[in-house]
């Protein structure tokens, strides 16, 4: 199958992530999912029944101000490659910024070429499957994120709930990056690739984009898709993937006036 670019940009609409920060706090009312870290919330999902973006918007923002956050993250998209971000007036905010843009990056089965995918000769990269793996990639991952450690029950938790497709790569033997992928249908979803910070540079990453690919494709998926930070993108461009489009992270300060009144005992 080959994948027009507007069949790429619906598989980026249909990608809701279910994940959120271990040390967050995850909220769900009114329809909305939404996780918050200190002050700040980030809309993961709006599952009601309303269709105007602009009144989607303003009720996040009541739901984030109603768990005392004072600024709300909302990513709009996709949009094609130049297109000005955008995002409606809003009653109940101001100083809404442009914080992140991502690339919308996918590959094609038909046009994956092994070559550009090489990968150090020291560095494994494994499919996490038991329990002690699954130890081993919770740990490497939070270091990797600076996230705090994982507890005991956060990693028996994460055992419970594992299913194919997270991966855990060894340089010289240390466990020194994570990465994985849900499959939706004919499409691979890549997500949370990190690397700790003093292995970096040595082609973990790579390792574990080539993993991924190969793994994937080998169960008949035709088609692998990255929402990527800056940081990564350039990277997976030259390990072949191509950008159909870009999505853009705004930062909405909440207004004091929304802020319920909570007593003070």
């Amino acid at each position: 199958m080959i994948w027009t670019p507007n069949q790429v940009l619906e598989q980026s609409r249909l990608w809701v992530s279910p994940w959120y920060p271990p040390n967050s706090t995850h909220v769900v009312a009114d329809g909305y999912e939404l996780y918050i870290v200190g002050s700040e919330a980030t809309l993961m999902a709006y599952r009601g029944e309303l269709q105007d973006r602009a009144e989607i918007t303003d009720g996040a923002v009541k739901v984030a101000a109603d768990h005392r956050a004072t600024s709300l993250r909302v990513t709009v998209g996709p949009d094609e490659p130049g297109a000005e971000p955008a995002l409606p007036e809003l009653s109940m905010a101001t100083d809404i910024t442009v914080v992140a843009t991502i690339d919308i990056l996918a590959m094609d089965r038909d046009g994956f070429d092994s070559r550009h995918t090489s990968t150090p000769t020291d560095v494994e990269v494994i499919e996490v499957r038991t329990y002690d793996q699954v130890a081993e990639y919770e740990t490497t991952s939070a270091l990797a994120w600076s996230y705090p450690p994982p507890t005991a029950d956060s990693i028996q938790s994460a055992h419970e709930r594992l299913k194919p497709g997270s991966f855990l790569a060894y340089s010289a033997g240390t466990p020194s990056g994570t990465g994985g992928y849900t499959r939706a249908g004919d499409v691979a979803r890549f997500w949370g690739a990190a690397v700790v910070a003093g292995q970096r540079g040595h082609g973990v990453y790579r390792s574990l984009v080539a993993a991924r690919l190969d793994n994937a494709f080998a169960q008949g998926v035709t088609l692998a898709i990255v929402h990527a930070e800056p940081t990564s993108s350039p990277i997976l461009q030259r390990l072949g993937f191509n950008k159909f489009g870009h999505q853009h992270t705004f930062a909405i300060r909440i207004e004091p006036t929304l802020q319920p009144p909570w007593s003070v005992l």
